[in-house]
């Protein structure tokens, strides 16, 4: 069987199982036969397709009970298949037993496992625990002129999901919501109905849209079961067309417009968007929305990643074109090259009401990637960056299911005045395992004073249930305009992320002692030129077993790059004929732009040794950039190269790249030649000839020597001679303390703090 075949399997028997739960919650209500009395019928399939047949008719819901028939009624009449009936609906018996189940999207859990597909539609589904800390905060810092206490009131908020899944995100607001409306009209003395809080949210607030049918069927019934008692008259829940004939992009068509029209649905019929507790198939108009929130596809078209991957081969250059197309025409601030994040928010931007919250689940590299420069601009230009959270959790650096990139939640505030607002940052030493942590985490983020990262001391602890959590700091990014987003995020510890906010600024900072020097530094842009990037080498070369003029540096093994002087370890051969698909690059010109200085492109913090080396002669490679001092005296920038390898292997040099790294998957992180042509660097030219001999003298004492893994910092005697000839050399104290910090954050020991 393959591995296709196994999926389609599974998903097919969870609906099956699903309309069976559906089935029993329904018959507590209306004249349907529970499980136990179908299961007593002779011909199994036949009762299951006339129970849920006339629920489709008679009650509604019909998605949901039209896919469960179809694929009934698809199975052999066999012992074997009245078996598997009874098992499932025995499975389902047992779980409408468990209400904590139902409210906590246990069949949305189960589908995230089943989908084995997911990365191929960037379909990585939100924690439960991160969805419900990331809308209590939403909904509880959400000051508009709502009356919480009146189920009307609250039933005019919008809240939508353009790529809901399984609609987790939804159904944390929902329970944000109720448990906002509880303690409101507990407090104001009158009785709560929540009973009147979730019908109205369901028919008139909550909107979701999502690419996959099955998807959407289940965030139906997960939305209803949250309380099952309840009988509504409609759901704005649609699943949208990927593809086809028409060349449909999903919710991506909002940029069209804010009516999706008739449309090829993805089930081949000529109707418009499926509605999921309906029959109907009707056009989707998208109000204004108060809320949105999401955590959208990622899906890119590099590196092997698969630009809609789920989509046939034949198929997806012209997606990708309609794609390209719609960004342009439509002028969405979006880049492609940052994925389908990218476009989604841009949609998202332009359907917010004009004070509406963003609450956002997206990759890390949001907050420093040079890819996601145009979302950064939406959100500096036209909100106010409420909070910040990220995981520095070492078996948890995501928020979403079935996968290990690094995320970030966001929350974010339209039509506020920035001026003199703060940012709340979380850095989460732990992941909230449960709903009930992630309570308890979002409480003391809403009644504790975080600490200023401004400020020359202070933390502020999360803790619940006598564990810590992680620890709170704020700054306001609209006073400085110059830090990057990512430097509160950066360290779990907030002694680090002062002491990198005051680099920042070119001040030395060291906890417990305050400022003890200051620091002048420059663009690396200003004084050096980085060469090609690895693709353009392989359009070029090719690698060689026979030595040849060309010399390469050629990949990063941790245990063979441990010093500062380095060998070449390849040849390369100029390629006579362009690769399939590729251009044939000019060799010559690529080899003009060859280096002796490399710098890394990407590091493994928990295992590399180095972040930067020099060689005897110029050479090219596929994951260093080589880099050349500008200068037209070779003796100068040979010299000049060699410091700046130091710089970068010093504790402080090193810590001035972790503060603004791009992070993609938790200690692997990457410098783009952008991100190195932006990095401040120590500026070399404004030391004297006596500060500049020191490092000459340094590197004699330690281009030989083998300097350790970068987890084990705190023991290196080779890194601590560097550190201390920086220290006399600017003229401060002695960095341990600054070793020592690093050493123990979970990036780079990938070891929990206690």
């Amino acid at each position: 069987m393959s591995s296709t075949d196994l999926r389609i399997y599974r998903v097919a028997s969870l609906t099956l199982v699903n309309a069976m739960l559906f089935q029993e919650l329904i018959s507590q209500r209306a004249k349907v036969k529970t499980l136990r009395e179908t299961v007593e019928a002779s011909d199994l399939v036949g009762e299951f397709n006339n129970q849920w047949k006339y629920i489709e008719n008679e009650i509604d819901f019909a998605p949901i009970f039209k896919v469960a028939r179809e694929i009934l009624l698809t199975l052999p009449a066999s012992p074997e298949t009245d078996m598997a009936l009874r098992r499932l609906a025995d499975s389902a018996i047992r779980i409408s037993g468990n209400r904590a189940a139902l409210r906590h999207d246990l069949m949305g859990r189960i589908f995230h496992k089943l989908l084995a597909d997911a990365k191929f539609y960037g379909a990585f589904y939100t924690k439960i625990p991160a969805a419900t800390l990331l809308l209590k905060l939403t909904i509880d810092g959400y000051d508009w002129p709502i009356d919480w206490a009146d189920p009307s009131s609250v039933g005019r908020l919008h809240i939508a999901d353009l790529a809901c899944g399984t609609g987790t995100l939804l159904k944390a607001g929902m329970a944000a919501i109720e448990d906002r409306h509880i303690r409101e009209a507990i407090s104001h003395g009158i009785s709560a109905q929540p009973d009147e809080i979730h019908r109205n949210l369901i028919e008139n607030s909550l909107w979701g849209f999502d690419v996959l049918s099955s998807a959407i069927h289940l965030a139906a019934a997960a939305i209803a079961m949250h309380n099952p008692k309840i009988a509504v008259k409609a759901m704005h829940l649609y699943a949208l067309p990927l593809g086809g004939p028409s060349q449909k992009l999903g919710s991506i068509e909002f940029a069209q417009s804010r009516k999706l029209h008739v449309q090829r649905t993805l089930i081949g019929a000529s109707i418009g968007p499926e509605e999921a507790t309906t029959r109907k198939k009707v056009g989707a108009s998208l109000p204004a929305l108060d809320i949105c929130t999401m955590n959208p596809p990622f899906t890119r078209s590099v590196y092997g990643n698969l630009l809609f991957g789920a989509i046939p081969e034949a198929e997806r250059g012209g997606l990708q074109a309609r794609l390209q197309d719609i960004v342009k025409c439509k002028e969405l601030e979006a880049n492609i090259t940052a994925g389908l994040g990218s476009v989604f928010v841009a949609i998202a931007d332009r359907m917010m009401a004009k004070n509406g919250t963003l609450a956002l689940v997206l990759p890390k590299a949001v907050l420093a990637g040079s890819s996601w420069t145009p979302t950064r601009t939406i959100f500096s230009e036209r909100y106010h960056l409420q909070y910040a959270i990220c995981s520095h959790d070492p078996d948890s650096w995501n928020f979403s299911e079935s996968t290990d990139l690094s995320e970030t939640l966001l929350v974010l505030r339209k039509g506020l005045s920035k001026k003199s607002l703060s940012t709340k940052f979380i850095n989460l030493w732990y992941q909230p395992r449960t709903s009930v942590e992630a309570l308890a985490i979002a409480e003391e983020v809403r009644r504790k004073q975080p600490a200023d990262l401004d400020s020359t001391a202070g933390t502020c602890e999360i803790r619940a249930n006598g564990r810590k959590f992680g620890e709170i700091s704020q700054l306001s990014l609209s006073t400085n305009t110059n830090v990057s987003w990512t430097l509160p995020l950066s360290f779990a510890q907030t002694d680090l992320c002062r002491m990198a906010y005051y680099l920042s600024q070119g001040r030395i900072f060291l906890p417990g002692t305050g400022q003890v020097g200051t620091i002048r530094t420059t663009r690396l842009a200003d004084v050096a030129t980085l060469g090609p990037d690895g693709r353009d080498i392989y359009d070029g070369f090719c690698l060689t077993n026979t030595p040849t003029v060309y010399a390469a540096f050629w990949g990063h093994e941790a245990e063979s790059v441990q010093r500062l002087a380095a060998q070449p370890n390849q040849y390369l051969n100029p390629l006579t004929e362009a690769l399939p698909r590729r251009h044939l690059r000019d060799a010559n010109l690529l080899w003009s732009r060859a280096g002796t200085l490399m710098l890394p492109k990407e590091l493994w913090l928990s295992t590399n040794h180095v972040a930067a080396v020099v060689l005897p002669r110029p050479a090219l490679s596929n994951v260093w950039w080589p880099t050349r001092w500008i200068s037209e005296v070779d003796e100068e920038r040979f010299a000049m190269e060699h410091r700046l390898a130091l710089w970068f292997n010093s504790t402080i040099g090193l810590f001035s790249m972790l503060m603004q790294r791009q992070e993609t998957r938790g200690p692997w992180v990457k410098f783009p030649k952008v991100w190195y042509e932006e990095v401040e660097v120590l500026d070399l030219n404004s030391l004297t000839k006596g500060q500049l001999e020191m490092l000459d003298h340094l590197w004699l004492e330690v281009s030989d020597r083998n300097l350790l893994p970068f987890p084990q910092i705190i023991n290196d005697e080779t890194r601590k001679i560097i550190d201390d000839a920086f220290s006399d050399v600017l003229k401060i104290p002695r960095l341990d303390l600054l070793r020592t910090l690093l050493s123990q954050e979970p990036v780079i020991s990938m070891q929990p703090l206690t």
